[in-house]
This record gives C-alpha cells, structure tokens and sequence, in this order.
C-alpha cells in the first residue's frame, strides 16, 4: 500500500489557489440536483480571464456565472453599457446585495488605457490523482490497458500581445496515458488571440460555443432550467479545456466586427471516441474498445451572424454537420428584446428544413424584488440532439411544453421561488419510449443571514398514468463561529408510495489566517426507487458528486492548505459502504466487495 500512496503524491505538482466554497453554496440553495464539475471549471476560467465591466460583449456573458440573482445582472448590465467604469467598486453604488458583489468580484475587472487585458501575463499548472484502492474486475482480469489512478495535468500561459496558450493531458482509472499505436490519451489544448481591431478573436485547437437559447449547439455550461432562470447570451465562443466531448470542439473559430456586427467562422474535425460503449464497462480500456474508439468521425462548418438592435439582439447560425453516417444542414433564428420591464428571447432552429424546435422566453420584472419567466418548448422527434444543449437541461430533449416560474426576494433574509411546468413527449412512432404526459411544481422557501441559511424545497412530478413523486429538502447552515462551519441536509422522496431518503451533515473548519482548511462529511441513504445526488465538500481539480441507490453510509475527509500565496496542495479520503450488497457495480466495473475508498492529491500554483 505504501508504494501506491508515493505514486500520486510524485504526480502532484501545481495550480489555481483559488476557493470557490462561497460561490459553490449560493449555486447549491438554488439548484436541485446538479453537478457542479463543470461549474467550477467555468468559474475558473473566468478567473483566469475575468469579463471586462467596460467590453459591451463580454458584460453579456455575467449570467453565464450564475452567482447573482437576474435582476442584479441585468441592473450591472445596464449601468457598464452607458459609462465607461473606471474601478469595479464602482457597482456598490447600484441596488445589489454587498454578498452578490463578493461572489463576482474574482471574475470581474475593469480595463483602461494603462491596464489592459494583453499586459497582464497570468500562469498556472495544475497536477492531481486520483486513487481507487480495491481492484475492479477489469484490472483483476487484465481487461484493462492502463493504471487504476486516474491522472490530470493542465496549463494555462498568457503570452505577449493577446495570445493565451492552454495544455491538457488527462486519463481515467483503466485507461493508458499512451496508446500503443495512437498516441496520447486524452491530450488537447488551445492558442488564442485576442485583438483590439476589426478581428476580434482567433481560436486554434479546443473551444465551446453557445448559439441562442442552446437549441442546436451549448457546449458552454450554464445552468438554465426552471429553477434556475437565467438570461442566455446570443454567441459566446471561448477557449477551453474540458475532457467531455460534448462540451467542446476542437479546430478554428474567428470572429470579426465591431461593437453592433459580429461575424464568425467556426471549423471542427474530430474523430469522437466517448459516443459508443463497445464493451460493458463504457469506457475505452480493454483491447477491444481501444481498437473502436476512434471510429465515428465528426466534421462541422459553421457561419454566425449577429447584430445589436434597439434594446434587443438578432443573430442567425448555419452549420453543415457531417458524421460517417449522416449529413445535416442545421439553421438557427434568434431574437431577443427588452422593453422596459419585459425581455423576451426567443430561438426557432431547423434541420434539413425537415424537423423543428423552438424556446420561447418572457421575462417580466413585476417589481423591483419579483420576477415571472413564462417559457414554451417544442422540438420534434428526430432533431439533431447530440450536444446537452440548455433546452435538454429540464428535459430529455423531447419534452414539449409550457412552464410557468415566479421568484420574490422579500427582504435581505427571505425568498420564494415557484416553478409549475406542464409537458408532454414528443417521439414520433418510436415505440422504445414509455410515452407519458404529467406536471411538475415546485416551491422552495429560503432565509439567509450573515451567519445561517434555511432552505426548504416541495417538489410534486405526476403523470398521466396517475404515478405521483413528492421530494421534500431540507437544508440548514450555521456558522458556530468564525472559523466553524456546520451544514445538515435531509431529502426524503415519495415515489409511488415507496419511501425513499437520505440525510448528510458537513463541518468545516478554517484556520484565522485562511491558510488551512479542514472539511469531514458524513451521510446516509435508504433507498429503493429513487436516486440520491451526494457531493463531499469542494476539493479542486476531483469530481466528487455521484449519484447512489441502495442502502449504506459515505464519508469524506478532506485537508487543504495553503503554503504560499500562489501555492496551495491538498488531500482527501472518500469512504462508500453499503449495507445491502456484497458486490459493487457490474462487468468490468465489478469490486468484489461492499465499500470502495478513494484517495485524492493535487498541488497547484499560479503566478501573476
């Protein structure tokens, strides 16, 4: 076991020092069930490259932070598009809460003449491990290729005159940093140009993209459902760094204008190999799924345009996208207007003129404290649907319908939220889908002090077929004192009359000087029919949210430090047991045991 635990601690060398705790607890009382991963690698992105208060383009993109609440975004929004700022404390004057500026302020900044964005020269390496500690059937049976550690390295450079260079090299357990005869696993990256001039922005290598309301393509994260409503950007291109395939493409994109027109040009070929699970444990590991994995290749041609109308956006999108299979020509409408306290947006978007999908959004600000969001939804059966678009967030992509969402700040303590959302399935003649209409509503009610937090969420999905579920949250937040932390979170879930439940408390500790912090996590489960979403607490650079079903107990511990003010390293130790099997997971992915532990590292540091 020793010779195991030198491994990872050799692999960690460096990255961001950065603590997203605060910002990751105001996502989490307003979000339900959502994995925060790629959150948290947005949040990172833009603090390496925060938006410019004084660039009309890049203030749109602030709701994509999902840190403050819509009304306090457009109110920002407003005030940056008619003054230059010349610092960002300028935004204490507007009519926001202070905690909202806090959780945005390591994402903002404001350029002058003397301090712009290409002077600025920010570096950092990241290198972190993950270790499984018992042998899953793959690794017993030598099915697998590769080490049962799971290995990340990133790098993100600022170079001279608004050029940015970014590097990533990651495998998961199973998986072979090299392949035999294909290379590296999993190893891409980025060069960016960012220029003052009519060309805008140049990307070579990996990037995402956004067009609209996410209709055909929203690689971007960006939490827009029902109960998280959110105002969508026309066009966001940025560089990127993620491993998930639907979360970016990788070749050219421009973009060329000035601050009413925009035109872009985006060019991507990749040969997909995270599409298909040729063998049953869904990853490419064994002999055979590596001699597959690079066998559906993807082409895609695209041309955007966009202009700035009174108080309101027009933006039209064509790409040919082209797989070994299938070839489509894919077009985009979008619209979006304000009018004083009304703001509409709306994408209609078509394939080969055959098949149609529309998401149209009314926003009325009723007050000051209140917002009502009325949005329909209509996509037909057979739409292209390969990326997790935003419109698939709050459907499987064929949920037609309409839904209806209200939200009242009260005070600086109290706020209601509630969302009753009617649909209906859209699958044509396909028959392999169980085909049920039904309704969800859902209240949540939430008191926050400077020193608690009570959130308490209903939530009723009925179906046509009479089928009922009724979850009911609780969550409570008590800081003991100023360096004591202390968190309880109970679900229980009716599903059809079986009860299913769940309840987990945290205790985070943090030393005076913000130096060391020290977390434990403790829950347990009982279900049945219901799925649980466990997260231990954020430990940068490892996906520690899962979703579990039986009956056991998880427990996490975690230490993090920081040694220097660019360096910070840390370890964690996540234990899962459970009370009602012997063996976990199934195929190659079999542990012939009831629990699994994980360990994981990282180091990181970042130099101005």
């Amino acid at each position: 076991m020793v010779k195991y635990l030198c491994i990872p601690l050799s692999l960690t060398c460096t990255v961001v020092a950065q603590d997203f705790s605060k910002q990751l607890d105001y996502v989490a009382s307003r979000v339900e069930k959502e994995s925060f991963e790629d959150l948290i690698a947005l949040w990172d992105y833009y603090y390496y490259k925060p938006i410019d208060l004084n660039n009309s383009d890049e203030i749109e993109q602030l709701p994509l932070l999902n840190l403050m609440s819509e009304m306090e975004c457009r109110r920002i929004q407003t005030y940056c598009q008619n003054r230059k700022l010349i610092s960002i404390y300028e935004l204490q004057g507007l009519n926001i809460k202070i905690e909202s500026l806090k959780r945005i302020k390591k994402f903002i900044r404001v350029s002058t003449k003397k301090r712009n964005q290409s002077s600025a020269k920010k570096k950092s390496f990241f290198a972190g491990t993950k270790y499984l500690t018992q042998k899953k059937l793959g690794h017993t049976n030598r099915a697998y290729q590769g080490s049962r550690f799971k290995t990340h390295f990133r790098i993100r450079m600022q170079m001279k005159k608004g050029w940015v260079l970014g590097l990533n090299w990651e495998k998961d357990p199973g998986e072979p940093m090299w392949y035999e005869n294909d290379g590296p696993n999993n190893l891409g990256g980025y060069v960016s140009y960012k220029g003052p001039k009519k060309l805008q922005k140049i990307i070579l290598g990996k990037y995402d993209i956004n067009l609209g309301e996410g209709l055909l393509f929203g690689t971007s994260y960006r939490i827009n459902n029902p109960y998280f409503i959110s105002y969508s950007p026309t066009i966001t291109v940025k560089e990127t760094l993620s491993s998930k395939e639907h979360r970016y493409f990788q070749g050219v994109s421009t973009q060329w204008g000035n601050n009413a027109l925009k035109l872009g040009l985006f060019i991507s070929h990749r040969k997909l190999h995270g599409n298909k699970k040729p063998d049953k444990s869904g990853l490419y590991r064994s002999v055979k799924e590596i001699r597959k994995r690079k066998k559906i290749r993807e082409r895609i041609l695209g041309v955007w345009i966009s202009k700035k109308i009174n108080k309101g956006k027009l933006s039209w999108s064509g790409i040919l996208y082209e797989t070994k299979k299938k070839k489509h020509l894919l077009q985009s409408l979008y619209i979006s207007k304000n009018y004083f306290n009304i703001n509409y947006s709306g994408e209609i978007a078509t394939q080969n003129f055959e098949f149609w999908s529309t998401l149209q959004k009314l926003n009325i600000s009723i007050s000051n404290n209140s917002l009502l969001s009325l949005q329909y939804r209509n996509r037909d059966y057979g739409t292209f649907n390969t990326y997790k678009s935003d419109y698939s967030r709050f459907s499987n992509g064929y949920e037609n319908g309409f839904l209806c969402s209200f939200q009242h700040v009260f005070d600086e303590k109290w706020r209601f939220n509630a969302t009753f959302d009617h649909y209906y399935p859209n699958y044509g003649e396909n028959k392999s889908y169980e085909i049920l209409s039904g309704e969800k509503i859902s209240v949540a009610v939430s008191k926050a002090t400077s020193s608690r937090k009570v959130v308490v969420k209903l939530q009723k999905i009925s179906t046509i077929n009479t089928k009922t579920i009724n979850k009911l949250k609780l969550f409570y937040q008590e800081n003991l004192n100023s360096a004591i932390r202390f968190s309880l979170k109970g679900n229980y879930t009716d599903n059809a009359g079986i009860g299913n439940s769940s309840f987990d408390y945290k205790l985070d500790w943090t030393n005076p000087n913000k130096k060391s912090k020290l977390s434990f996590s403790y829950g347990i489960f009982n279900t049945s029919n219901q799925i649980v979403f466990w997260e231990s607490p954020y430990f940068y650079g490892s996906y520690n949210s899962r979703f579990i079903m039986g009956k056991g107990n998880i427990y996490s511990m975690t230490c993090q430090k920081r040694w220097s003010k660019s360096i910070k390293y840390g370890i964690q130790l996540i234990q899962q047991s459970y009370a009602d099997r012997q063996i976990i997971g199934t195929g190659n992915e079999r542990i012939n045991s009831n629990s699994k532990t994980e360990l994981c590292f990282y180091l990181k540091w970042m130099s101005d």
